[in-house]
């Protein structure tokens, strides 16, 4: 009986020692529930766009709520604070906003030409560029990346993960 009573003392202290492992999270910490959203455009998975949610009550706390979509258009959130991270959204009503940057607009010109143009040419040349790249349409439109514009809208509910798909449109 004795040698019983001590597997069960040493398995308490195993319990105890282990039960305070892991993560501390940190101060106000919402506990957070799966979500994913997939985001579309003309029905084609939209890849490298940030997801961010944020609070439709205007109070959200310290922490960043969203991720990027992969290949197939799907943002698993995720809740972040410094260097914390844990998948999920805390509970609530959330603005969705959807952005992806176009790539840099290359200069077509040869290294050697812009070598050869002076200062006051060479700021002409990229003033030039940048107002070529001004003119291209954003790959969002900016309805959908302004948190004050956004028609997105997520709840996201205890013990009801959430699955959601947005249609962007042109």
């Amino acid at each position: 009986m004795k040698k019983f009573n001590n597997i069960l003392l040493l398995l308490a202290l195993l319990v105890s020692l282990f039960s305070g492992c892991g993560k501390k999270l940190p101060d106000g910490w919402p506990k957070v529930y799966p979500c994913t959203i997939k985001v579309t455009k003309s029905g084609t998975p939209l890849e490298d766009a940030m997801v961010i949610l944020t609070s439709a009550a205007g109070s959200g706390g310290n922490w960043a709520v969203g991720a990027t979509t992969d290949a197939q258009g799907v943002a698993v959130i995720h809740t972040s604070y410094t260097n914390f991270t844990e998948p999920g959204a805390p509970e609530g009503t959330f603005k969705v906003t959807i952005d992806k940057s176009l790539p840099p607009l290359k200069d077509p010109t040869p290294p050697e030409e812009l070598e050869k143009l002076d200062y006051i040419a060479r700021q002409a040349h990229v003033a030039k560029l940048d107002a070529e790249a001004a003119k291209r349409p954003p790959i969002v439109p900016k309805k959908y990346s302004d948190v004050s514009q956004t028609p997105l809208k997520v709840e996201i509910k205890p013990d009801s993960p959430v699955e959601e798909t947005f249609e962007i449109e042109k």
